[in-house]
C-alpha cells in the first residue's frame, strides 16, 4: 500500500491524550483544527490518524476534521489509505488474529453474563459519552459497554451504575479485568500473548495482540515509498516509529521518555500541542 508521491509530506496524528484529552474532547475549537489541517492541505501535506482506536471511529474522526491521509487502526493491525478505502491486515497471521479475539470476546460476555450483576451495551464505543447519553438506567450495579466494531483487538468500558448515574471505579473495572483473563485461560489462549491496558483514568481495558505496533502500520506505507517523511504526533513510547523517514513529535503533555526521543516538542498540551506542531511542520522549508 503505497503513499502518493506527490504529497510533500505525512503527518500522522495519535488520538487519545494527544488530539482528544480525557473526557474525549479537542482542546481547541473545532474551526481552529480544522482550519491548520487545510493548511497543511493546501501546503501539499496528507494527514491522517495512527491511534489505538478501531478504524470506524478514525474514518468517521477523519470526515469530521477533513483529514486526506491514511488510517492506521487498533495499534498498527490494521490499514486503509483514506476514508474510502477497506482496511488490509497489516500482519500476516491477521485473519487468526482476528478469529483468536473474537472467541476470547464471546467467552469473556458468557463469563459477565453469568455474574448476574452486569449489564452489557454493544455499540461502536470510540467515545462512551454519547453512548452514556442515549443509554438506558438499568438497575444491575455495573455496565460494561463492548466496543463491537474492534476486529483485531478487544475494548470494553467499565461503569459503576450509582443511582442511575455511571461512574468510574479502579476496583470494580479490576474485577472485570479479572474476568476477561479467565475467559482467554478458558479459551486456551495464553494470557502473557497478549498486552492488557487497563486504564483507571478512562474507565476502559483494550487488549492487543504483540504483533500489532504503530510502527509495522507505518512500515508498510513506507515499503514502496522510502524516501516520504512522515511526522508522527503523540504523547507516548507506542508512537515512537523507530524508522528513517519518521520525524518524532511529542504534544506538550508527552511522556518525557517520549520528548527525548522527538525532533519536534510542543510547548501547547494536547489539540493546542497538535496545532502548534503542524504550523511549524508547514513552516519547515522542503
Amino acid at each position: 500500500m503505497a503513499l502518493s508521491t506527490h504529497f510533500r509530506g505525512l503527518i500522522l496524528c495519535d488520538i487519545d491524550e494527544t488530539l482528544i484529552n480525557a473526557d474525549y474532547k479537542l482542546t481547541v475549537s473545532r474551526e481552529t483544527l480544522c482550519a491548520v489541517l487545510q493548511q497543511a492541505l493546501e501546503a501539499g501535506f496528507a494527514v491522517g490518524l495512527n491511534s489505538d482506536t478501531a478504524i470506524q471511529a478514525l474514518v468517521a474522526r477523519a470526515h469530521e476534521f477533513g483529514m486526506n491521509g491514511p488510517l492506521i487502526g487498533e495499534r498498527g493491525a490494521l490499514l486503509a489509505r483514506n476514508t474510502t478505502d477497506t482496511p488490509a491486515y497489516t500482519v500476516a497471521t491477521g485473519q487468526h488474529l482476528e478469529n483468536t479475539m473474537k472467541k476470547i470476546l464471546a467467552q469473556f460476555v458468557n463469563h459477565l453474563l453469568a455474574r448476574g450483576d452486569c449489564s452489557l451495551v454493544f455499540d461502536g464505543v470510540g467515545n462512551i459519552t454519547p453512548v452514556l447519553e442515549k443509554d438506558t438506567p438499568t438497575s444491575l450495579p455495573i455496565r460494561v459497554f463492548i466496543n463491537n466494531e474492534r476486529r483485531c483487538s478487544v475494548g470494553f468500558w467499565i461503569r459503576d451504575i450509582n443511582g442511575g448515574k455511571p461512574k468510574k471505579n479502579p476496583d470494580t473495572s479490576q474485577r472485570i479485568v479479572d474476568e476477561f483473563i479467565k475467559a482467554t485461560q478458558m479459551v486456551g489462549v495464553d494470557i502473557n500473548s497478549l498486552d492488557i491496558d487497563n486504564n483507571p483514568d478512562y474507565g476502559i481495558c483494550i487488549v492487543h495482540h504483540p504483533d500489532t505496533q504503530k510502527s509495522v502500520a507505518v512500515q508498510a506505507l513506507l515499503n514502496s515509498s522510502p524516501t516520504t517523511t512522515v511526522y508522527m504526533i503523540g504523547n507516548s513510547i507506542s508512537d515512537l516509529l523507530n524508522h528513517p523517514s519518521i520525524v518524532q513529535c511529542a504534544v506538550g503533555n508527552a511522556k518525557d521518555a517520549y520528548k527525548a526521543q522527538c525532533s519536534i516538542v510542543a510547548k501547547h498540551t494536547l489539540s493546542e500541542g497538535v496545532v502548534e506542531i503542524i504550523q511549524r511542520i508547514i513552516r519547515e522549508p522542503n
